[in-house]
């Protein structure tokens, strides 16, 4: 049953309490007892889902059969070309006579082309350095100019056979 109370403007309404079964302490426990079993039953069921959840992780990115002789025939090609490359760097026959020939011309002309741009670069240098008050070493450092010198670049060795 429901009761209602007015106070002024308001009106409560709320259930009678007395026609209410209130257990005893017995059942009370009883009860507790069952919850908390239950909750215990609960962690172990989770945990085991977590366990399980990880074996199929597990299982889903391991590789199938397929994906597996696929990979092995690409590490067996790898290996072979490998292989190859490795006896043929061990015999010293590393590139042919023209590939060597082509490679040093282009060498000699980039060798060319570098001392060329050094030679701007130093009259200009020079040029600069006629007016400036300081050291041309801390203007090119306060500018990130890199020099030969200050590269550590030998530039006699360079262009020695």
């Amino acid at each position: 049953r429901i009761r209602r109370k007015d106070n002024g403007k308001q009106q409560i309404f709320f259930a009678i309490q007395t026609i209410i079964d209130v257990p005893n302490v017995e059942e009370a426990e009883e009860e507790e007892d069952l919850i908390k079993e239950r909750g215990e039953q609960a962690d172990k069921l989770k945990e085991e889902t977590r366990a399980l959840a990880s074996q199929l992780q597990e299982l889903t990115s391991a590789l199938t059969d397929d994906q597996i002789r696929e990979r092995i025939a690409k590490l067996s090609h790898e290996i072979k070309t490998n292989e190859e490359r490795l006896t043929q760097l061990r015999s010293g026959e590393v590139i042919s006579p023209e590939e060597r020939k082509e490679i040093e011309t282009e060498h000699a002309a980039m060798l060319k082309l570098w001392s060329s741009r050094k030679r701007i670069f130093k009259n200009i240098s020079d040029a600069v350095s006629e007016g400036y008050p300081g050291k041309m070493k801390d203007l090119f450092e306060e500018l990130g100019v890199e020099t030969d010198e200050s590269s550590g670049a030998d530039p006699t060795i360079l262009g020695k056979k």
